[in-house]
């Protein structure tokens, strides 16, 4: 192979690597559509997803779906209150909804990830989901629960 087909193939295998590297970092999807707090999955979407309940940020939870065990791990981001997180699932599943319920509010935060947001196998990773923001103080309340509705998806690996 010649010199300048082994760097422009080094370049674009560089390049792919990074944009796969990068792509969950930079997921965030959107704004959450607010509704009621204590609003489930089945109440949100309808039948066809599995709710998976998780106390808060900086947890692992193991879960069995019909596709065989999963885990969502809730990470805490850098944020001083400790009320903005990432998420990611392993196992071959996706999120189709995270529903972030608020202690004080009445209303909690969900992120749907469909056709309509296009994702329609739903998401594996997202950044920067938090609670309902207090009008007042501008500042996040406080997590009372996050819940996970989880479809089987093809497109992510295996615990």
């Amino acid at each position: 192979m010649r010199w300048g087909a082994r760097l422009a193939s080094a370049g674009l295998a560089t390049t792919v690597a990074l944009a796969v590297a990068t792509g969950t970092a930079a997921a965030q999807q959107g704004n959450p559509r607010q509704v009621p707090n204590g609003s489930t999955c089945q109440s949100l979407l309808g039948k066809g997803s599995q709710q998976v309940d998780v106390e808060g940020p900086n947890s692992v939870t193991m879960f069995k779906g019909p596709g065989g065990p999963g885990q969502i791990q809730a990470t805490e981001e850098l944020d001083p209150a400790g009320q903005v997180f990432n998420f990611s699932i392993t196992g071959p599943y996706a999120a189709r909804a995270v529903i972030v319920h608020s202690a004080l509010a009445g209303i909690a935060n969900a992120w749907v990830y469909d056709s309509s947001t296009g994702f329609p196998a739903g998401l594996a990773a997202d950044q920067g989901l938090h609670a309902t923001i207090d009008p007042a103080t501008a500042e996040y309340h406080s997590i009372d629960g996050i819940a996970f509705c989880v479809i089987a998806s093809p497109y992510n690996g295996t615990v």
